[in-house]
């Protein structure tokens, strides 16, 4: 969090050093389109030599922003959402009996939710009428894993557990003027975080247990790749 914290306030005294210099807009975005995790590698508390990989569907991503643009570059604060639904995860070992999660392939019910908070950077490079803009990003994510449980779970337990994190983001966008003030914007992003510890109850206990008293360290890192379109606005 201090890393992320020491890079926001680095793009801040940029951004803020450019306004005292250069004329500059102000703009709005919003995008919206597909987002798809990679496959997560969760190592369990019972074994840390046992290894989880947690497999996702190609879930959505939205993201809206307030900018200042110089010309040739462009800082923007970004608030964005992808969420994915969880759907298959395969053991590479045998666990302890406690937990029915024998090695092998097994479907789970779940979600997990990303919430971040970023600054960007953009540098447009005009191609004639069309704008191509490489983009970088640094700022605060928020992991939220909501359910992730075997479908076979009987117990009624459900796991809600989230966590923040440092994130980074890269990408480039392309964009289309349709008038003088909104242009038409597609692009692709990379999105990843800092390797982070979760801790999990367990939803797969027997009856009269907590499942708190029964849990899983997943220490793991999360990256997406999304493909959105949407607008932007000077204002």
């Amino acid at each position: 969090m201090k890393k992320a914290l020491s890079f926001i306030t680095a793009f801040l005294a940029v951004s803020t050093s450019c306004g005292t210099a250069v004329a500059a807009d102000t703009y709005v975005s919003a995008n919206v389109g597909m987002s798809s995790m990679n496959d997560i590698k969760a190592e369990w508390f019972v074994n840390k030599n046992e290894t989880n990989t947690i497999s996702t569907d190609t879930g959505y991503a939205l993201s809206a922003a307030v900018g200042r643009d110089y010309g040739d570059y462009r800082f923007e604060w970004e608030l964005g959402y992808s969420s994915q639904e969880a759907t298959e995860c395969v053991t590479d070992a045998n666990i302890s009996p406690l937990y029915p999660m024998n090695k092998g392939a097994r479907e789970i019910d779940g979600d997990i939710n990303v919430l971040s908070f970023m600054v960007n950077g953009y540098y447009d490079i005009d191609l004639g009428g069309i704008e191509l803009s490489p983009f970088v990003g640094v700022g605060y994510a928020k992991f939220e894993v909501d359910g992730c449980v075997p479908e076979s779970n009987t117990s009624g337990n459900a796991l809600h557990t989230s966590v923040g994190t440092f994130a980074y983001q890269l990408g480039v966008a392309v964009s289309v003027p349709v008038s003088s003030r909104v242009k038409v914007d597609a692009r692709y992003r990379y999105f990843a975080t800092d390797d982070f510890q979760m801790y999990m109850p367990n939803a797969d206990v027997p009856a009269g247990v907590s499942p708190l008293d029964h849990g899983s360290y997943f220490n793991w890192s999360g990256e997406s790749h999304s493909a959105m379109v949407g607008l932007r606005v000077t204002i």
